[in-house]
């Protein structure tokens, strides 16, 4: 599922809504500390009910894939 921005402050926080159907609660939380041209960048799984750590751990996993693996793939890296 596409993400939608649900919060943001910028430029140091955004918040996506779930990426899963089956977790409509989860959210992923970026923290963004740092100056231009390169930042730290923290992102935090948040859910209001625990999937457990098997699927958290999965979860975990997509995220760190999609944000730190395929962005930077799009950026040719």
């Amino acid at each position: 599922v596409l993400p939608r921005v649900t919060e943001s402050a910028s430029p140091t926080l955004v918040v996506w809504s779930s990426i899963w159907v089956k977790r409509p609660a989860a959210q992923i939380r970026f923290d963004l500390q740092g100056d231009s041209p390169g930042c730290l960048l923290r992102w935090t799984f948040l859910d209001t009910e625990n999937p457990g750590p098997t699927l958290t751990g999965h979860m975990c996993k997509r995220v760190n894939v999609l944000i730190n693996a395929e962005l930077r793939y799009g950026f040719g890296q």
